[in-house]
């Protein structure tokens, strides 16, 4: 491995090369003195690590690593602190280093374990970027396809709309005629010959007619074709979206370890919410607006399973008749896939006894109702509870900014959350 140190002290550099030496591994180590002299090097594209002092001829501080992490974002990033800088490595870590490691207190194994760390959590990270981004471009091509077929079903409604105006037209048209027919027939002495050019003009639209009536034929078949069209994507997406799954589920797919597995299981669930919204559109065979009552309480069931091994969990789901559009259904399946997974995850340790503190026995409930047009959406469980201080917008834990900004950016929904009695989430939807 290439390694980059970007340190002023010739001593510091020498100490690492020192530390490196005896372990016997295959790092290749330069040293830059500055920042500017780093870019030359690092614009060569051979580095694959970057060790950094925050304290540069020409740069200092955080400002540094920004600067770095601006300019090459997939390197992975050890920052160099001094002996009483430890705040400024924690800074460094929340900027995007993957570690940092304090002068004086570096050991050849923790500084071949750093290394090795941050090289993995950055490959990892990178490797999540990718799917994200695949995800995204996936569900744009999705949305894209279905504004284009509704585009075409209204095209065609109206071509329908207007011929069966034209057919009418017609209709009244030849009764006029059939009742003019009968008026010429006292009059055949004197026009037969006229009679016979209306019977051929009534042959005629009689003719129209058969066709305007094949023409309706061949749009409701059209029509048809458009709904096994649309049957056939939202199955598709599901099985892409179920074969997404199975691969997260393959050994080697992440990290063995706990972190890694429950990183692995919340992937899954996530994918498996967006799944289900197509599966369900597939069998309700409408494909414009989700059945909540029917998706909902899969999703909790499937959530369910996933912890059938934790402590016995009671869940309640109370939504009837709830019909939601596609852009509000799918981030509401994400943030009740976090909120509940969450609960089954934390709001019950075997610490805690919910018959003693709650005087009922563990439950997530969630209940989705309409009033006057406006959704209120409601998840609870009577758990432990957050901190009475907790702030969606400056929460730190990835799920619960998941949440925030679905809520917000998506659903355009209020959110409250109570923490009286165990954990309370209220997504008020607008009209």
């Amino acid at each position: 491995m290439k390694i980059l140190a970007v340190e002023d002290n010739p001593a510091d550099v020498e100490i690492l090369r020192e530390l490196l030496d005896p372990q016997g591994l295959a790092f290749e180590l330069q040293n830059v003195k500055t920042l500017a002299a780093a870019w030359g090097i690092l614009s060569k594209g051979e580095t694959e690590f970057i060790l950094i002092d925050l304290g540069l001829p020409d740069s200092q501080g955080i400002a540094t690593l920004r600067e770095v992490r601006a300019r090459y974002p997939s390197h992975p990033i050890v920052v160099l602190t001094g002996f009483d800088d430890e705040e400024t490595g924690m800074l460094a870590l929340h900027e995007g280093a993957q570690d940092y490691l304090v002068k004086g207190q570096i050991t050849g194994l923790s500084l071949v374990r750093s290394i090795r760390y941050a090289y993995e959590r950055n490959r990892i990270e990178q490797e999540l970027v990718r799917k994200n981004i695949a995800l995204d471009a996936a569900n744009e091509e999705l949305t894209a396809t279905d504004r284009e077929l509704r585009q075409k079903n209204k095209k065609l409604i109206a071509a329908y709309e207007d011929l069966t105006a034209i057919h009418e037209e017609l209709r009244q048209v030849n009764d006029e005629l059939i009742s003019y027919n009968f008026q010429l027939t006292a009059l055949n002495e004197k026009l037969t010959a006229a009679q016979g050019e209306l019977r051929q003009y009534l042959e005629e639209l009689t003719k129209s007619e058969q066709d305007l009536k094949r023409s309706e034929a061949n749009l409701k078949e059209a029509l048809a074709e458009k709904e096994i069209l649309l049957s056939e994507i939202h199955h598709r997406v599901k099985n892409n979206l179920a074969a997404f799954i199975s691969l997260l589920s393959l050994e080697g797919s992440s990290e063995d370890t706990p972190a890694g597995r429950m990183l692995r299981q919340d992937l899954q669930n996530r994918a498996r919410s967006m799944a289900l919204i197509h599966e369900t559109l597939y069998r309700t065979n409408t494909f414009d607006k989700v059945n909540m009552e029917m998706y909902l309480t899969t999703l909790i069931d499937q959530i369910a399973q996933t912890f059938k091994s934790k402590k016995s969990v009671m869940t309640s789901v109370d939504v009837k008749g709830i019909m939601l559009d596609i852009p509000r259904a799918t981030p509401a399946g994400l943030i009740i896939n976090e909120l509940v997974t969450n609960s089954f995850k934390y709001a019950f340790p075997e610490s805690f006894d919910s018959l003693a503190v709650r005087h009922a026995s563990p439950t997530i409930s969630l209940a989705l109702t309409r009033n006057e047009g406006a959704y209120t959406l409601i998840v609870r469980d009577n758990g432990v509870g957050l901190p009475p201080e907790i702030d969606l917008s400056k929460t730190k834990t990835l799920g619960l900014k998941l949440v925030n900004f679905l809520a917000k950016h998506q659903m355009h929904a209020k959110v409250e959350v109570n923490t009286a009695n165990g954990t309370e989430f209220v997504f008020r939807l607008r009209k």
